[in-house]
């Protein structure tokens, strides 16, 4: 009983909510091939791959990452739409008096 539900709770975890964006999941490849940094090509690359169908371990394995980096990058889609996954530099600037 609980492995079934713990199943069923990765699936749905791994669920891409492409739809909710107007999107499809040739516009997540598109996307993809056309972003301005590779961390960003890679995020919608692996969404993509999701998409259609792969698991998120399958996707770590084959790109030696950790599964659950991709299962982030899969809530942040379904919760903010593919903004969420653009790579951003953090700069932190420190307010130094001399």
């Amino acid at each position: 009983m609980f492995i079934n539900i713990v199943i069923i709770v990765l699936q749905f975890v791994n669920t891409i909510y492409s739809y909710q964006w107007g999107q499809n999941t040739e516009i997540l490849r598109q996307e993809a091939l056309k972003a301005s940094h590779p961390c960003t090509c890679e995020r919608l690359m692996a969404l993509y791959e999701i998409s259609i169908g792969k698991s998120a371990t399958h996707v770590g394995k084959a790109t030696k990452r950790n599964p659950q980096t991709f299962m982030a990058w899969v809530l942040c889609y379904n919760e903010k739409g593919s903004d969420a996954v653009e790579f951003q530099i953090l700069i932190k600037f420190s307010n130094y008096s001399t």
